[in-house]
């Protein structure tokens, strides 16, 4: 075998022992998923093993530092959430042993306490008068810390007690708080000490925080605050939106200015809807303003019919569009619809009076004349006028009529006003021809059952204190949609014409209307069918379900029970009106004083 074979081969042995080699090393060495999720852990806990031997050492060289071993404290809590992504494992161990040594070493040190304090998300944990005084001798900036996390514990159990934890804490500068405070304040009636709050506040780094603060100056008398504020924000690059602009605009009578900042928007939330239709309607633009009305949402069915009731208010013109005439249709159609169900309900007791008539039982109204179908006619006169007239005369109420509860509610007064009227208009041809001793008794009747007014009155009141007692022992009977409604009547009455408005309303017009459909249509067309005692029943389920108020159900409830005892009792309307009438001064009465 020749030399230069001898040589080609070992090279050719060479070059392939060196290629399976490199091949091996680079199969080894090969980037993969694991490999790297492997890398990036050890690296990361290296990291975190390297930043706390820091601490231990800083914390060896000052033992007596409170403020570091916190610190060490709050940084192995950033390591503890594993649904962050800033996970270690051991994390949590070393907390729990860093947290226990701050209690025995440093148990009234001030930054130690806050750090409890911090961690602590429940109320009851906390003895808030003994944290109150600590509070008052820490240092200004962690005194701000514990205000601010205070005010974010009790906002949603305690609003007034988060509200003044917020200003304090807004005093100190937390600006995170400032929305808050101001709103507190306002709500006070401390409108001075909100607007200078708002004016000293210190920028927030936050667009949300700037937002919220925004928001707040909306509520303040001075119409021009928030577009203040909002200017300021905005000469600092903090960057708002155009709809939060807009509102303050609105607010300050910027109309075309607010119109043109929401020019080409696209709102994809409901409250930027909300201004989007709120600018439009102050500027004229039904176009846009019929572009944010959609009443095929079943979940803003009352909303929308607000809007559209709105528009139709601010541009009668409007009227004619598709849209609207549309809405109109759907409108229509829901207070028939609820009147055919009010039909239904009657239908049991006409077929409950043919059975009885077959068996020759007979039943007796107290109101000559009156049938099922007019039972049926004052539950639609009952369920149709006041809504159709709050529609026209005030139609930002218009959702609250409907049971949206989370609807703003605005000027209701003289829609109930024009709304009771109107049905007591509905009334007349059938309550006219009625005796006069049936509709307001004569001096027999009073002089032999004006007892029977004051004893009603009194059995109705022994009902609301058992409520009330119960409620108060059992932390219910919070305020509901239908007593911020009476709040508003009083107030819009008492500020319209006086205290007069409020009980000729409340007191007067609304008992009249109320007993002549419940106990003068309905009892009169049921107990002409059915036995006094279910009739009875039945009209006081249904007076008690019409006011929609939860808490204070049995209330009403009674109150119907013993309206129609009065009824049967005097063959008259007149003692049922007057109990009611006496009932309602008293309520408007409690709300003047």
């Amino acid at each position: 075998m020749s030399k230069q074979y001898l040589r080609a081969l070992l090279v050719a042995a060479l070059g392939w022992y060196a290629g399976a080699a490199c091949a091996q090393r680079a199969s080894g060495d090969a980037l993969t998923a694991e490999a790297g999720i492997a890398q990036v852990r050890a690296q990361k806990q290296q990291a975190y093993e390297s930043v706390l031997a820091r601490f231990d050492k800083a914390l060896e060289a000052t033992p007596d530092d409170a403020s570091i071993a916190v610190a060490r404290c709050e940084y192995l809590d950033g390591f503890t959430d594993d649904e962050s992504g800033d996970w270690i494992e051991s994390a949590s161990d070393d907390l729990e042993e860093c947290t226990t040594s701050l209690k025995q070493r440093w148990p009234s040190a001030p930054e130690v306490q806050l750090f409890q304090l911090e961690r602590t998300w429940e109320t009851g944990e906390i003895d808030i008068a003994s944290l109150s005084k600590r509070i008052d001798g820490w240092p200004a900036p962690l005194r701000k810390r514990a205000l601010s996390h205070l005010a974010a514990l009790y906002e949603r159990e305690d609003k007034p007690r988060s509200g003044e934890f917020a200003i304090q804490a807004a005093r100190l500068g937390e600006v995170d708080q400032v929305a808050n405070a101001i709103e507190k304040l306002v709500a006070s009636g401390r409108f001075d000490e909100a607007a200078k709050l708002l004016d000293t506040a210190p920028l927030p780094t936050e667009a949300w925080t700037a937002r919220g603060i925004v928001r707040a100056a909306l509520a303040l008398p001075d119409p021009q605050a928030a577009l203040r504020i909002a200017r300021r924000y905005e000469a600092t690059r903090i960057e708002l939106s155009p709809y939060i602009v807009a509102k303050a605009l609105l607010r300050a009578g910027r109309v075309q200015e607010a119109h043109r900042r929401l020019t080409g928007t696209a709102p994809k939330v409901a409250e930027d809807r909300d201004t989007v239709f709120e600018v439009a309607l102050a500027a004229g633009d039904s176009t846009s303003a019929l572009a944010q009305i959609d009443v095929l949402k079943p979940d803003r069915f009352a909303e929308n019919l607000q809007r559209a009731a709105l528009l139709a208010h601010a541009v009668p013109s409007s009227l004619f569009a598709p849209k609207m005439i549309g809405i109109a249709f759907l409108f229509a159609a829901m207070l028939a619809m609820m009147c055919a169900c009010a039909g239904m309900l009657l239908v049991p007791a006409h077929y409950r009076g043919l059975a009885r008539r077959l068996r020759k039982q007979r039943t007796s109204s107290p109101f000559e004349g009156i049938t099922l179908v007019h039972a049926w006619y004052g539950l639609c006169v009952a369920i149709c006028v006041p809504t159709i007239a709050i529609a026209v005369v005030s139609p930002g109420s218009l959702a609250v009529v409907l049971g949206d509860g989370g609807a703003k509610q605005a000027s209701l007064f003289g829609g109930m006003l024009w709304g009771t009227i109107a049905g007591l208009l509905c009334f007349l041809p059938v309550f006219l021809p009625l005796p006069r001793r049936q509709l307001v008794g004569d001096r027999l009747t009073w002089r032999n059952g004006w007892w029977r007014v004051p004893m009603a009155w009194a059995g109705l009141w022994v009902v609301g204190i058992v409520l009330a007692l119960f409620h108060g022992a059992t932390g219910g009977g919070a305020a509901t949609e239908h007593t911020k409604m009476v709040e508003t009547l009083v107030g819009e009455g008492n500020a319209a014409f006086g205290g007069f408005g409020s009980l000729l309303v409340i007191a007067v017009l609304a008992p009249i209307f109320e007993e002549l459909t419940f106990r003068g249509l309905l009892l009169g067309g049921l107990s002409r069918h059915i036995s006094f005692g279910w009739a009875n029943t039945f009209q006081a389920l249904a007076f008690a379900l019409i006011h929609d108020d939860p808490p204070r159900f049995l209330f009403y409830f009674a109150m119907g029970l013993f309206g129609g005892w009065l009824v049967k009792s005097t063959k008259s309307l007149g003692p049922a009106i007057a109990m009611h009438a006496i009932n309602n001064g008293f309520v408007v009465l409690l709300h003047m004083a």
